[in-house]
């Protein structure tokens, strides 16, 4: 139990409540309640003046405003603190006397504040009562212009503050969306963020170089675009995204991007996100609407490429451009299914769009007719590829569940590398087979009866190694989580070279796994695998890795 002490006596006890009715005879339970938030702090004392010397501001949150004096030390900011408290305190006990309760007070501490505050000379006083005042008109005329340079000042210095607080979020914004988006983004981003601040904090010198500077903002900042001056934060531009399975592989650097700065389209879609989602979604619904909203919106980024007035909606209203997004669709090599659903969810939002169109639309219900019409001859076009895909999806599986459970057989039909079943298999970490039941195949194959031994291999093939403090292959240096390092601290490695430099880090724990287990165990039944056997051989990092990190490893 904390020990309190007295406001009264100056005594420490562990129960100050029973002590101030039983010893003062605190009968008065607003006295009692002020005299404890007294001793614990627990008193509203935001608003008011400051105490520090020399500052002397009206703030409405002391508690801030104090700890923004760095000339001071932390002693006597907490001691500044806690005289604006003990002031709220006594002024409400002084209110309480007045106001002539009927239980009467014992505690005299509001009486004797004046004496209090000049015997304690820790407590800093107000720098107005300290003030002698002169009779010489021109000292009274120079105080008053100090007075008001003074006041000037504080309000330049909360502007000031109040910028570089906005200042400092829209950087945290920009960071973070930075780790997801491609360098040319970027560079749009943090050019429209600069833009903002207006044209002569743009005309500085020093800043410029220092933000070109600066390894955060690329170099290679064109094509700046007006950001609206909001203070919410915005939501990011892609939204939920589907699996990678239904995005193209290689992404390239000029591919169209949502015109986000557009009011009227940042409406409309987030208007159709609620009506798909419905007034109680799941977590799972949020997710398929996300996913639909994204292939809506990259479809608007091609339909706006190049356009200017898109409020209006006109840059819709064309037909051969549609036709040329679909056929783009088809030489990213996403599958049929995959293209069907981006038909589908435009065809929705077309049809949301012409039953409620905004009022800057300028399409006529002629337009959003053909339209509507377009977008269901293109779904009607792929059905015939959708029937013949799912036909082969089919008989894959027919195969495989109607043939010889072997792993000749299911290596020799997973040959052909455009067979989708392919993506079902896990290859089996001590031979080069394809197998669906990896479990059955360690045990019946490999003769593995040991069941840690089992689940570490099913693991490694399954990419599910928990990489947890590991040093980092390229560095040498240790981190938490290698694969995020990888990303974000080698830039210069594309996404075939993490995955690879990933494979041979699980690897290497794997047979780190499997040594303890032979370590440990009594080896009944024993450790048949043999991953763990060359422990001092080096990692076998990719020639193509070793060629960019040449020198670091």
């Amino acid at each position: 139990m904390p020990v309190e002490t007295c406001p009264l006596c100056l005594c420490s006890y562990a129960r100050l409540g029973q002590h101030l009715v039983t010893m003062h005879s605190v009968k008065n339970p607003e006295e009692r309640k002020l005299l404890l938030a007294m001793e614990s702090g627990r008193v509203n004392a935001r608003a008011g003046l400051c105490p520090v010397p020399a500052c002397g501001k009206l703030s409405h949150r002391l508690d801030h405003h104090i700890r923004t004096h760095s000339e001071v030390s932390e002693g006597v900011q907490d001691e500044a603190l806690r005289f604006c408290k003990r002031r709220v305190c006594l002024a409400k006990l002084t209110a309480l006397r007045a106001s002539d309760p009927a239980v009467p007070m014992v505690s005299t501490l509001d009486l004797e504040q004046h004496q209090l505050m000049e015997e304690d000379t820790s407590i800093p006083q107000d720098p107005e009562d300290l003030e002698e005042e002169c009779d010489n008109p021109g000292c009274k005329k120079q105080k008053e212009l100090l007075r008001t340079q003074v006041g000037d000042l504080k309000r330049q210095v909360d502007t000031l503050s109040e910028t570089l607080r906005m200042v400092t979020r829209r950087y945290r914004i920009l960071k973070r969306r930075s780790t997801s988006l491609g360098s040319a983004r970027i560079g749009q981003v943090a050019q429209r963020l600069l833009s903002s601040l207006g044209p002569e904090e743009e005309e500085c010198g020093p800043v410029e170089e220092d933000v070109k500077s600066s390894p955060e903002v690329p170099s290679d900042m064109q094509q700046p675009r007006d950001l609206p001056d909001t203070g919410e934060e915005k939501p990011d531009v892609d939204g939920a995204k589907p699996s990678t399975s239904q995005q193209p592989q290689d992404v390239d650097e000029d591919q169209p991007h949502y015109p986000d700065h557009v009011a009227v389209l940042n409406k409309i879609v987030e208007e159709y996100r609620r009506h798909r989602e419905g007034p109680y979604p799941g977590n799972k619904l949020k997710e398929n609407v996300g996913c639909q909203v994204y292939r809506i919106k990259k479809f608007l980024a091609v339909m706006s490429r190049g356009k200017k007035n898109l409020a209006d909606f006109r840059f819709l209203n064309d037909t051969a451009r549609i036709h040329s997004w679909v056929s783009s669709l088809r030489q990213a090599k996403m599958a049929v299914t995959t293209i069907q659903h981006y038909v589908l969810n435009v065809g929705c939002f077309m049809r949301f769009l012409s039953e409620t169109p905004p009022q800057s639309c300028r399409l006529s219900s002629k337009a959003l007719v053909g339209l509507r019409r377009e977008m269901g001859s293109l779904r009607k076009s792929l059905k015939r590829d959708v029937a013949v895909h799912q036909t082969a999806v089919k008989e894959g599986k027919e195969t495989y569940k109607n043939g010889e459970s072997s792993c000749s057989n299911i290596l020799s039909y997973t040959s052909i590398p455009t067979e989708p079943f392919d993506k079902m298999l896990l290859t089996c970490p001590l031979c080069p087979a394809k197998i669906k039941h990896l479990r059955h195949h360690l045990r019946s194959q490999h003769q593995i009866e040991d069941g840690e031994e089992r689940k570490v291999l099913l693991r490694l093939a399954r990419g599910r190694i928990k990489l947890r403090n590991t040093r980092c292959p390229q560095c040498g240096i240790i981190y938490e989580n290698v694969e995020r390092h990888f990303k974000s601290g080698h830039p210069e490695l594309t996404g075939k070279m993490v995955k690879l430099l990933t494979k041979e880090l699980e690897k290497k724990v794997a047979e780190d796994q499997l040594q303890t287990i032979r370590d440990s165990q009594q080896l009944d039944p024993p450790v048949l695998s043999a991953l763990d056997v060359p422990v001092e051989s080096p990692l076998a990092i990719p020639e193509e890795c070793l060629q960019l990190g040449a020198g670091q490893v």
